[in-house]
């Protein structure tokens, strides 16, 4: 897909204007630690989700590819979130552990690089 959708006749026929409007923002822009800290917690505004069989892992992809991956271990009580660049390199990782009684969540970001 281009950087930034400049002619009509570069799109997919299923690809709506609301798509178009997102890709070309999104490519024009760098995220920043807000950003990547948003997505983190809330996940991507468009795109497709993807859950394993035993609902563990869910995976969800973004209109530029980039991927955001929740694992959940340790009986759910640990969530580890890892976003992705459209190439597979990691940008970030949340770990979230929730406490025995539900009542506390402990949260860590870490930034790659």
């Amino acid at each position: 897909m281009p950087d930034v959708i400049n002619n009509v006749a570069d799109l997919d026929k299923n690809v709506t204007l609301e798509e178009v409007l997102y890709l070309n923002e999104y490519n024009k822009k760098t995220l920043g630690a807000e950003d990547v800290e948003r997505i983190l917690l809330s996940g991507f505004t468009n795109g497709q989700k993807r859950f394993s069989d035993d609902g563990t892992v869910i995976t969800s992809t973004d209109l530029l590819g980039r991927t955001l991956t929740k694992t959940f271990t340790n009986e759910f009580q640990t969530c580890t979130t890892v976003l992705a660049n459209a190439g597979g390199t990691v940008v970030a990782t949340l770990v979230k552990t929730f406490s025995a009684d539900g009542k506390e969540i402990e949260s860590v970001v870490t930034y790659a690089g």
